[in-house]
């Protein structure tokens, strides 16, 4: 399920990190969502790798 809902989740921040532009404090902002995004697809990757291993 998560190898399905990371992209997912992947593709809805990365409209946020445009919208933040426009906030006073779009650096906290844009520091975080970059934060969540790179993470995740840390995980998808290591779910990935699991994956193949396992076949």
């Amino acid at each position: 399920m998560k190898y399905i809902a990371i992209p997912m989740a992947i593709t809805v921040f990365k409209p946020d990190k445009e919208r933040f532009k426009e906030f006073q404090l779009r650096n906290l902002y844009q520091d975080m969502i970059y934060s969540i995004i790179e993470r995740m697809h840390q995980d998808y990757f290591k779910i990935k790798t699991e994956m193949i291993l396992k076949e």
